[in-house]
């Protein structure tokens, strides 16, 4: 008789557990994107936040274009297709990159070049 494996990392079949593979309920591939998203977004802010607090608008913009970019490639690669019934990579890639284009437009142009004029005098 073969028994349970309390610690096998492959999920135990049951009332109430989802069958092993891949899911095919659009839900959960909705909810990876959006966690694809949030995931972007933190990193950008938090890699922007190390600069200058008027440069923070123009780094994060530039990190979630860089993204964007990064989706759109990554999307064209795997051949999925721009429209459908759940979230794909190129719906990412168009939010990363309306939300780079408002950090963009929330950036005061005259603060940031007196930013980077005192980084580039050696100002802390």
């Amino acid at each position: 008789m073969q028994g349970r494996k309390p610690f096998s990392w492959q999920p135990q079949e049951g009332p109430g557990r989802p069958p092993p593979g891949p899911s095919t309920d659009p839900g959960d591939h909705n909810r990876a994107a959006l966690l694809r998203l949030g995931l972007a977004f933190a990193v950008a802010v938090f890699l922007a936040s190390s600069a200058p607090l008027p440069l923070v608008p123009v780094m994060a913009g530039s990190l979630l274009l860089v993204a964007a970019v990064a989706s759109a490639v990554l999307a064209l690669f795997l051949g999925e297709r721009p429209a459908g019934p759940r979230l794909t990579r190129w719906d990412e890639a168009a939010v990363l990159m309306a939300a780079s284009l408002v950090m963009d437009l929330l950036t005061d142009p005259a603060a940031a070049t007196a930013a980077l004029q005192a980084l580039s005098a050696g100002a802390p």
